[in-house]
């Protein structure tokens, strides 16, 4: 079991900010209520605050949609690097990195929706309020050694005391093939060929006959000019995006709810050739969300949140990256997409057909579930010491995946040509197998949050401060070995303004890491 333990201190000063009274008077009262916003430390990004932090609001989220959230924040918060990957709809998530390469290592930032360590892409679009992204030491200082590489907080919407307000959205999507490569035909690749061979020194690999039956297509079985592309995608993906939300409360009740559905439908083309099931890259996902804020007592509140999805997705029975692979290696002229016998095509040296690798090898699917539990209380104890403030939080998450599929390999024939007679003779490479039924849990993850929390918020005279103390622990235990761990941070940070004009954040925060938790 490998521990580690590790000590930061953050200090910023900076230089005279002029507030008004006014302004002073109102970022003191936020301070004292909404010290614990994020699920832990002090609300920065206010106007005296000498941290690193840029935000995104509702007003600049709600023109952007994506199925993973870290795509639509691309060009949106200033020092975020948004990476944007290629891949199917579930997985092609963007690479997030705060100020860039901070180490050599892991580059991943820190990502909490409502306090808690969770994924950015795993909530809908139409639930998120904010996101706030911390790049430098003394606003990072709070999230210990996991905030290394700064942190991305992101603040789900909540009820407001007044008349239920019911919205509904629905969105269209398309997605369209760009860049595609233009790849030679049959004839210019056989006419190639012979061009190649002959500068090394070596016979020409097809005659003259030949070239013309490619240049003619006389013979499309032993001498095909196939368009792998065009006959493997579409011109268009298309989706649905339908959100329905509410939100509303009274003056001991505030709540938001959210329930929303997505789908994408891939650009395949050939996946309706089985009876029962397809082969498209095909993606679905079922959100459910409820936010509750409710007032206890005149100093007690209680935020209490649930969150659960479930997603499918489907795949022919090759993978994406393999079935790509084979568009781009495949020449036009190797073999054609079937033979006269309506039997996939094939060479000794080329068994990988791109078509029959989305038609022929079966399917295979994923379902995902996550659900998602988390409870905050905040006790305001000004009846013992004026602008004292205590809480804690707790969160539960579980995740588990499960995959089924039913799978196979494809016949193949190799067609060739026989000149004196002109017959075309077929070898049969590989018998079509039957399909082959398999199940597996792909992983399951527990992750347990547990914090506690004091805040002190005062102002006298020219001086105003607002401080934490905090203890935060999380548990994750996860399917396989070695894939425990165990995070613990105490953490202490002040915030002290000084005739509305000099600012000092300091933070001091020590951090403990078990790399498998203790007793596994």
């Amino acid at each position: 079991m490998r521990k580690s333990i590790k000590l930061l201190v953050a200090c910023a000063l900076c230089s005279p900010v002029v507030l008004t009274a006014q302004e002073q008077d109102s970022l003191l009262a936020r301070k004292s209520k909404t010290v614990v916003e994020y699920g832990r430390g002090l609300s920065f990004g206010l106007k005296e605050s000498t941290t690193a932090t840029a935000t995104a609001g509702e007003e600049e989220l709600s023109h952007k949609k994506s199925i993973n959230n870290s795509n639509m924040l691309y060009g949106l918060i200033p020092g975020l690097q948004v990476l944007q990957n290629a891949g199917n709809a579930w997985d092609d998530a963007a690479t997030l990195r705060v100020r860039g390469y901070g180490t050599s290592s892991s580059t991943t930032p820190l990502v909490l929706v409502d306090g808690f360590e969770r994924s950015l892409d795993q909530i809908s679009a139409d639930e998120i309020e904010s996101v706030t992204v911390l790049k430098d030491a003394a606003s990072t200082a709070l999230y210990g050694i996991k905030g290394a590489n700064g942190v991305i907080l992101v603040k789900t919407k909540r009820g407001k005391e007044g008349k239920p307000e019911i919205n509904f959205s629905y969105q269209f999507t398309m997605g369209t093939p760009r860049r595609l490569p233009e790849l030679a035909d049959g004839y210019t690749y056989a006419t190639a060929l012979n061009e190649g061979l002959a500068n090394d020194g070596l016979s020409a690999r097809y005659s003259a006959e030949e070239l013309e039956a490619f240049r003619t297509q006389s013979h499309p079985d032993a001498y095909p000019n196939v368009d792998w592309w065009n006959e493997a995608l579409r011109d268009h993906s298309f989706g649905n995006n339908l959100t329905f939300s509410a939100k509303g409360g009274g003056q001991f009740v505030r709540y938001f709810t959210q329930l929303n559905y997505l789908n994408d439908n891939g650009i395949l083309k050939p996946t309706d050739d089985n009876d029962g099931y397809s082969t498209q890259f095909k993606y679905s996902k079922l959100n459910i969300r409820t936010n509750l804020d409710i007032t206890v007592s005149p100093t007690t509140t209680v935020q209490l949140n649930l969150f659960g999805n479930f997603s499918e997705h489907n795949r022919p029975g090759e993978t994406a990256s393999t079935l790509f692979k084979a568009l781009y290696q495949v020449p036009s002229g190797a073999f054609p997409m079937k033979t006269a016998r309506d039997v996939w095509g094939g060479t000794t040296v080329y068994s990988n057909n791109p078509i029959a690798m989305i038609a022929g090898e079966g399917y295979a699917r994923s379902q995902t579930r996550n659900m998602y539990a988390d409870m905050k209380l905040n006790q305001d104890l000004d009846g013992l010491l004026k602008g004292l403030s205590a809480g804690f939080e707790v969160g539960l998450d579980n995740s588990a995946s499960y995959w089924d599929s039913n799978t196979r390999k494809f016949a193949y024939d190799q067609p060739a040509m026989d000149w004196a007679t002109g017959e075309i003779t077929y070898t049969n490479l590989r018998n079509e197998g039957a399909l082959s039924f398999s199940k597996s849990v792909g992983s399951t993850v527990n992750h347990f949050n547990f914090g506690a929390y004091a805040n002190y918020a005062r102002d006298w005279g020219k001086h105003r401060l607002a401080a934490t103390l905090q203890y935060h622990m999380d548990k994750t235990n996860a399917k396989g070995q070695n894939n425990s761990r165990a995070f613990m941070d105490v953490v202490a940070q002040a915030h002290y303004v000084y005739n509305r004009r000099y600012v000092l954040d300091a933070s001091l925060s020590g951090s403990a890491a078990s790399i498998l938790e203790p007793g596994h």
